[in-house]
């Protein structure tokens, strides 16, 4: 399907695109791109490798849907807050670079290897989501609650990830150079074998985070040792 709903005619294409997008057989692609989604209970419907380029998901419902290798580019919301429902969804390496999904609730989503680089996720919740592997390069996390989440040799590359709840967060062997970490609540928090080289830790909550194998500047010394952190015998220090 290549018809795109516009947003003045939010009736009978766009609910024409739902039912095929739900009828169609499972590794078929849909395009449903620039469609008006606000509102629509989409739960549990099989969307994989769907095109949403432009799509207003604002208010929508998608907890528990399979979104695995779709294309979410710049992706569209009206209001302050897209607040679209994406619990539990499955986003395997989705391609949402640059996707404005500020205010979501992407908690216990799956997002393994997933395209989040420059994407807006200011004040969403990811709380115990998996990002393993993924590309969140240059990426606004800021405000955001991501408390027990996975991500595991994730791209976290100049990612503001400033005021964020990281609380017993996993980011084992991930690429966090130049992120931004200031006044985050890294409380108990895995960053062993991270690479931090440029990151800044100003005012951030480092109390008991494990830190085993970790590249660091050591601007941050003085810091870490106040901080009570596992494994400060084994961080690598950079200069």
């Amino acid at each position: 399907m290549s018809g795109a709903a516009h947003h003045g005619r939010p009736g009978a294409l766009t609910a024409m695109a739902i039912l095929l997008a739900a009828a169609l057989p499972t590794g078929c692609r849909t395009d449903l791109s620039n469609a008006d989604l606000r509102g629509k209970d989409l739960h549990g419907q099989d969307l994989r490798c769907t095109i949403l380029r432009g799509v207003d998901l604002t208010g929508a419902n998608l907890a528990g849907a399979d979104l695995s290798t779709t294309k979410w580019r710049k992706l569209v919301h009206t209001g302050k807050r897209c607040r679209a429902d994406l619990r539990n969804a499955r986003l395997r390496g989705a391609d949402l670079r640059g996707a404005n999904l500020t205010g979501a609730n992407l908690a216990g989503a799956d997002l393994s290897g997933a395209n989040l680089e420059r994407a807006v996720l200011s004040g969403a919740d990811l709380s115990g989501a998996v990002l393993d592997e993924a590309n969140l390069t240059a990426a606004d996390v800021s405000g955001a609650k991501l408390r027990g989440a996975r991500l595991r040799k994730a791209n976290l590359r100049s990612a503001n990830l400033a005021a964020s709840n990281l609380v017993e967060a996993v980011f084992e062997n991930a690429d966090m150079q130049d992120a931004n970490l200031s006044g985050a609540r890294l409380h108990q928090a895995r960053l062993d074998g991270a690479n931090l080289a440029g990151a800044d830790l100003s005012y951030a909550n480092l109390k008991a985070v494990h830190l085993h194998r970790t590249k660091m500047d050591t601007k941050w010394k003085d810091l870490i040792e106040v901080n009570q952190v596992n494994g400060f015998d084994t961080i690598i220090w950079l200069e």
